[in-house]
């Protein structure tokens, strides 16, 4: 039905039935049923943020074309990383220790690649729904 949301997560062996309903179509309710799912378990997703060094932030950030179709512009400012697509919102990324940049209050990630040249490599993982390899943009 158009202006609604819902997911569902069923998880048997664990006894967890999380069902998310929204009365907006612009809602996340996949990401919300997710983190619900994984309190559940008693697996919260809470990235726990790291300090990465500067020539690590200066290396990310940069402009990418990802193979999902999007653009992504990554800056730094004030030590901290933050990525925006041409049309959407600006969030604040958040590195973790196994090399994962989580977009704020989101499942989805960057995963930090091979240094290059003064270059990172990033992969795009998607909500669970896959992983789109980045190409720097000049």
């Amino acid at each position: 039905i158009e202006g609604f949301s819902s997911y569902i997560i069923r998880i048997p062996s664990q006894q967890v039935y999380v069902a998310v309903l929204a009365n907006s179509s612009y809602f996340d309710s996949y990401t919300l049923a997710v983190k619900l799912a994984a309190i559940a378990i008693n697996q919260p997703i809470e990235p726990t943020s790291v300090t990465l060094p500067q020539s690590t932030l200066e290396a990310i950030a940069g402009n990418f074309s990802f193979d999902d179709g999007t653009e992504r512009r990554i800056t730094l400012e004030n030590g901290a990383l933050f990525c925006q697509t041409k049309d959407g919102a600006r969030q604040q990324l958040i590195p973790t220790a196994d090399g994962k940049l989580y977009l704020e209050d989101e499942i989805s990630y960057l995963m930090l690649g091979p240094i290059r040249q003064g270059k990172a490599e990033l992969t795009l993982e998607i909500r669970g729904f896959g992983s789109f390899q980045g190409k720097r943009l000049p």
